[in-house]
């Protein structure tokens, strides 16, 4: 199976520097070329499944740079759930909870206001990568994700944790795994196109 994954292009809240969680944010315009950029990368691929999270910022990325296509739409690769915080900058959070906020955002853990942890996250990218691996066969297939869930699929291909301040996973960059003989493989990991 040949897995090729592409995070959104730039929605509003990461234009806006708030928190997105499980909100229904868009894409900016810069966001909207971001994703007809990475669509040209993917052009000279025949993919026989699109999976795609059920987050608008992903669904509209998938619309543009994988036109043609009929995804399936699923909440497993979801961007973490954070909870309360959702639709706040990271000073507004500091302002209101300056007492468990930093923990909060260095742990990724937003349990304590009806959100998720990170271990919370993993266990779904798990599940959705599990199935891959039953059902994947010899096809390639397309995902349209989120940062933390290229952060715990790559985590999940590589047997081990990663600290997510040191990986770098651009709006509309494209990754490569491939799973074959029970082995997961990366082979490309943040393509870019240049564009304007």
């Amino acid at each position: 199976m040949e897995l090729y994954i592409l995070r959104h292009g730039e929605s509003e809240a990461n234009a806006q520097h708030i928190h997105s969680g499980w909100s229904a944010v868009n894409l900016t315009q810069t966001g909207r070329r971001q994703a007809v950029s990475a669509g040209r990368l993917l052009q000279p691929l025949n993919f026989d499944r699109v999976i795609c999270s059920d987050m608008p910022r992903a669904v509209q990325t998938a619309e543009l740079a994988l036109p043609g296509y009929q995804p399936e739409y699923t909440p497993q690769i979801r961007e973490i759930n954070t909870g309360d915080f959702t639709g706040k900058s990271r000073a507004q959070c500091m302002e209101e909870q300056p007492d468990v906020y930093p923990d909060c955002l260095a742990k990724r853990d937003y349990r304590l206001f009806h959100g998720e942890n990170e271990t919370d996250q993993f266990e779904r990218v798990a599940s959705f990568m599990q199935k891959l691996e039953q059902d994947g066969g010899d096809r390639t297939i397309a995902g349209v994700t989120h940062d933390g869930v290229l952060h715990a699929m790559l985590c999940y291909a590589l047997g081990f944790p990663i600290d997510k301040s040191r990986l770098v996973v651009r709006n509309a960059s494209v990754s490569h795994l491939s799973f074959q003989d029970g082995e997961w493989k990366i082979h490309q990991w943040g393509m870019t196109e240049s564009f304007e």
